[in-house]
């Protein structure tokens, strides 16, 4: 599923599989795609999208095995993304921009929860069922470590570059590297 029609065609299947109505999945579908093209970029040969099969691959996996766990970091990604947005002030996507932030926090909202109903996939397939209670709490914990760096830049605006590094660290570094922890987790049992 690697694909960037194969990662639309997932969380098609998984809104058209939920009780979200329609136009909260309009909305949905609006928001993973703003901004999206860099990560799902189809003319490049990889993106960072790539990155959870890779590491699985990498520690001796299937990358298919990661399908679920990228679906749900992508996810994860574009709510946040869209958080931070709203949070920093920045100018509004064309599909938010008369409907508001409130509109936008509620669309946030159902990308957090489609994320996390990706995730839960995990323990549905025999090759991720044992390490999805792991991976699923390392999501949780790196989310609130995100979520712990916006909340600093917010309270602090004008850090000091050391702080700085540490609020991207928190933010950027933290997410890449739940995303390459966790898929090279569906392939091994080393911690």
């Amino acid at each position: 599923m690697q694909s960037k029609q194969g990662i639309i065609k997932y969380i098609e299947k998984l809104w058209v599989g939920s009780r979200a109505w329609p136009e909260l999945v309009e909305a949905m579908r609006l928001a993973f795609s703003a901004g999206r093209e860099k990560a799902l970029n189809a003319d490049s040969p990889s993106s960072w999208t790539d990155l959870p099969g890779q590491c699985c691959q990498a520690a001796g996996g299937h990358p298919e095995w990661a399908d679920d766990l990228a679906v749900a970091w992508l996810l994860f990604y574009s709510a946040a993304h869209l958080m931070d947005k709203i949070q920093d002030q920045d100018e509004p996507d064309p599909w938010w921009k008369d409907l508001g932030p409130g509109a936008a926090l509620s669309v946030a909202s159902g990308l957090y929860f489609s994320a996390s109903a990706a995730l839960n996939q995990l323990y549905l397939h025999s090759v991720s069922s044992t390490a999805a209670a792991p991976i699923a709490k390392d999501f949780y914990d790196c989310l609130l470590v995100m979520t712990s760096g916006q909340y600093s830049e917010l309270a602090s605006p004008f850090p000091s570059l050391e702080k700085y590094w540490e609020l991207a660290a928190a933010k950027s570094g933290t997410f890449f590297a739940l995303a390459s922890r966790s898929a090279a987790r569906l392939a091994t049992d080393n911690n």
